[in-house]
């Protein structure tokens, strides 16, 4: 996931799937298979090339459903994964059916989004401040990804790389015993659907999606600045600006 994080797909590839050979029945490395494929499809898509994308995307799928086959507590948040796969895919249908049935956090903020997508602004504003306000009820403070997504659909901007959509990641999995108390370990026995899902689940946006900054015009800016700088006045001048 950190390699993932920081934009080395590859080696974050080659690292789950070695994972997923020694560890096929566990559902966390399952599911961490889906985020990192997820991510390399949407990479691809966004330069164009969806035959490569969806050869990516098609693969997480498999591995969301994967992991909702070998552990069903966890089930809605996986199929929230796997929808967002779908979507990326273009089986938007696919993904808005499982959406609307999902009740968990990150679900209906994607459905949201899948509104937007379609130019629904109204209709993916209203739920989109609705969770806000529920959220900022339960926890007393501003949930900011919720705020950013409202702004975005109020002010009726297009879909392109702007909205965030959520993934769930989680980080109970299993570990060696250490020497101090590991404040992600659940017991087995715990029920999961009794937990809040902010102690337990990272809300996870995807980092691809975020518009990089023309690195041309940047440096072009900071050139300026430096000639402003450098340059000297002689007394008495008065520098225009």
């Amino acid at each position: 996931m950190c390699l993932n994080k920081n934009g080395k797909r590859t080696k974050a590839k080659i690292q789950v799937d070695s994972l997923v050979k020694a560890y096929p029945n566990n559902h966390y490395i399952q599911n961490v298979k889906g985020i990192v494929y997820k991510d390399l499809g949407l990479y691809h898509k966004n330069r164009k090339d969806q035959t490569k994308a969806n050869s990516y995307l098609l693969s997480s799928t498999a591995a969301f459903i994967a992991a909702q086959n070998i552990n069903d507590n966890l089930k809605s948040f996986y199929e929230n994964n796997q929808a967002l796969s779908l979507f990326y895919m273009n089986e938007k249908r696919d993904a808005c059916q499982i959406w609307k049935s999902n009740s968990e956090f990150g679900g209906q903020n994607n459905l949201a989004l899948l509104d937007a997508s379609e130019n629904k602004y109204s209709e993916a504003y209203h739920p989109l401040d609705s969770l806000y306000l529920k959220h900022l009820s339960l926890y007393k403070k501003r949930n900011k990804l919720l705020d950013h997504n409202k702004d975005l659909a109020r002010d009726k901007t297009v879909l392109n790389n702007n909205y965030q959509f959520l993934t769930y990641y989680f980080l109970q999995e299993e570990r060696p015993d250490i020497p101090f108390t590991n404040p992600f370990h659940l017991s087995a026995s715990l029920d999961v659907g009794t937990l809040n899902f902010g102690h337990y689940i990272i809300e996870y946006s995807n980092a691809s999606c975020i518009e990089k900054k023309d690195r041309r015009k940047v440096k072009k800016q900071k050139r300026k600045m430096k000639r402003m700088k450098k340059k000297k006045f002689k007394k008495g001048d008065c520098p225009s600006f």
